[in-house]
């Protein structure tokens, strides 16, 4: 198979759905449920197409770092039940797809495949951690508008510990939206104070 697959988001949720299904058919067991991170990236890279992320060590010392964080519901949903496969191809950042209720892709793009082998992957760990957020959050499987969306993938985010990173993510863009999604992360901020202070 080859390394980059062409893919993008207009392709048929049911052809991704077989093909992550076909990367891990006979894998694991359906009742397997990752008790920390070392299983989930066991269960994780038991994925056929998940062994370029391998191959790569600094990519996986990144997702490793990303994993960490996980809370044990996160590491449930992920590792149990529902099947995460990562591809590469050409774009702007990533893009997350949720074929059906069960099987996920993340899709990485060179730059944030750049960004995740560097020496200082946190703004990548951060950008990965939103779109893992859109999976979580089931956002293929509702109907929010966009920018709840975008709300929600980077409360996840936020949750994992990278506020600071994804902050100076959006300080790059601008419009409305990112303006709404800047103040939103102020507010986790001034809401985790208050607690803190109590």
């Amino acid at each position: 198979m080859p390394e980059i697959i062409p893919i993008n988001r207009t392709m048929a949720p049911e052809f991704l759905s077989k093909l992550v299904r076909l990367s891990l058919k006979g894998k694991r067991s359906p009742k397997e449920v990752p008790r920390d991170h070392k299983d989930f990236l066991r269960i994780l890279s038991a994925a056929p197409l998940n062994r370029w992320c391998l191959e790569n060590k600094n990519l996986w010392r990144s997702i490793e770092e990303l994993v960490e964080n996980f809370r044990p519901e996160m590491f449930q949903f992920f590792g149990w039940g529902t099947n995460l496969v990562f591809l590469k191809s050409s774009g702007h950042f990533g893009c997350a797809i949720g074929a059906t209720q069960a099987d996920y892709l993340i899709i990485i793009f060179p730059n944030l495949l750049n960004l995740l082998q560097s020496a200082a992957p946190r703004a990548g760990q951060a950008i990965l951690a939103h779109e893992l957020g859109h999976l979580y959050n089931r956002h293929a499987e509702k109907t929010i508008s966009p920018l709840e969306a975008q709300i929600e993938a980077d409360t996840f985010a936020y949750q994992l510990g990278y506020g600071s990173e994804l902050e100076q993510i959006l300080l790059e863009q601008s419009g409305t939206e990112i303006q709404v999604r800047l103040a939103y992360l102020t507010s986790l901020w001034a809401s985790d104070l208050k607690e803190t202070d109590h």
